[in-house]
């Protein structure tokens, strides 16, 4: 099916389908909805490169894609260009390119499973997923990969193409067991049916292998891993400058889904029937943690015991990074581009840490305490920078209801990704890359 005939069926599927009411304006289909009208018209797209429905929905050039943020989990709509008027959902807002969409936007990279498990045996043996991952394969590999390219993109030197434009390779920053660099090497596409400009022709080591061949013959030097701090000083946090100043109402109303259920249990607001989110599909714990920030906010008593446990664990927490500095562990902020780091927060027992604070520095010097991380997710941003050694961020199971981890692959609507937590991702131009003859 090439491109043409797949726009068509794609036209063909949605104007066949019932139209939404979304923030008062007709014409609108609910993105889940649609992926199940792919799945019984028996169109995959994991086989054409695709990880997740969103990604594959944005490579087209066929509809316009909003985004509600009216609920705690945002639910996204999808709509024809051809059949769009001006009227827009007033409660939705234009998406912006995910940063985690970037190389699958540059690259048609082949079956996705395949192509991460083709990685995961190249690369030196390490956990990259969480025991019982559903959805995306090697959930912790698939986002370190797509999250390195954003990052290459962004220093805007670090992906090189030859001077005739046939071949581009970056560096993934993996090493394979002899800690050789990993290198994964594009080729220019000429298939009709591919939207991408490149494809992935395989990841490589230098000289090995017909890729690792094709890489030393038209490459006269590589380019170097992503950086992602300049100096010593930004990955250890400076208990000189003190306790971080929180975002209180962000933390513990405004996220409180990523909070641990035995915390919100203890510190049940009057009234509210605390309940496990484990079961609850994406809609149900939406309305489910709406209501629970309406109550947290109505019962102060409430409001302030979450507060004062989430100040004393700080202070826990920063005992611990004066004993030892490696405590707190850097993470990479794809959607500012810039270092933070995560604190451990032991919500429920001093002894067990149950949930991640992420601060960064301000320019006074003092700290800001920005978001909270359920530990799957601060796991994954800190897995962007270094091979994690940390003696409280370990590869576990996911919390029981964790959001953050929600994935469009299983058609349902997607969660809040805390690596865009709060912040508008800027655009970048993916094709803006220099030939190698420019390094």
């Amino acid at each position: 099916m090439d491109t043409t005939q797949l726009n068509d069926r794609l036209r063909d599927i949605f104007r066949a389908m019932p139209k939404a009411v979304a923030g008062g304006s007709t014409g609108w289909v609910n993105l889940a909805n649609f992926g199940k009208e792919l799945i019984s018209n028996d169109i995959d797209f994991h086989v054409m490169g695709f990880a997740k429905l969103r990604e594959f929905v944005e490579s087209l050039d066929l509809f316009e894609i909003y985004k509600d943020i009216t609920n705690a989990l945002p639910v996204y709509y999808i709509r024809l260009k051809d059949d769009g008027g001006r009227e827009m959902p007033f409660n939705m807002r234009g998406r912006k390119l995910n940063p985690a969409n970037v190389l699958t936007g540059w690259a048609f990279l082949g079956h996705y499973p395949s192509m991460i498990e083709t990685l995961k045996n190249l690369a030196l043996e390490e956990e990259w997923s969480f025991g019982e991952d559903g959805g995306e394969p090697y959930p912790i590999l698939s986002n370190y990969i797509k999250y390195t390219f954003y990052k290459l993109q962004r220093e805007g030197n670090k992906v090189f193409v030859t001077e005739d434009g046939e071949y581009a390779v970056f560096n993934t920053g993996l090493v394979d067991r002899r800690y050789l660099p990993i290198y994964a090497l594009f080729r220019k596409n000429r298939r009709e049916d591919i939207r991408q400009k490149w494809y992935l022709v395989n990841y490589c080591i230098e000289g090995e292998e017909r890729a690792g061949k094709t890489l030393v013959s038209q490459f006269s030097k590589l380019p170097a891993p992503a950086r992602y701090f300049d100096s010593v000083a930004d990955m250890v946090y400076d208990t000189r400058a003190g306790k971080p100043v929180l975002d209180i109402e962000h933390i513990i109303v405004e996220r409180v889904d990523r909070l641990p259920d035995g915390f919100i249990r203890r510190n049940a607001p009057a009234g509210f029937e605390v309940r496990s989110t484990a079961g609850m599909d994406a809609d149900e714990r939406a309305v489910y943690y709406d209501a629970l920030r309406d109550a947290i906010r109505d019962d102060m008593e409430c409001y302030r015991n979450m507060a004062a446990r989430l100040e004393e664990a700080l202070v826990l927490s920063l005992r611990r990074i004066k004993w030892n500095y490696r405590t707190a562990v850097p993470v990479y902020y794809p959607a500012k581009d810039r270092m933070c780091l995560l604190i451990p927060l032991c919500l429920l027992k001093d002894s067990v840490v149950d949930a991640a604070l992420v601060v960064s520095r301000t320019q006074s010097g003092r700290y800001q305490g920005e978001t909270v991380y359920s530990l799957d997710w601060a796991y994954k941003c800190a897995r962007l920078v270094y091979h994690v050694d940390s003696d409280w961020l370990k590869v576990g199971r996911p919390s029981d209801g964790d959001a953050d981890d929600a994935d469009d692959d299983d058609v349902s609507p997607e969660s809040s990704d805390p690596q865009d937590d709060g912040f508008d991702v800027d655009d970048i131009d993916i094709d803006n890359i220099l030939p190698e003859e420019n390094f």
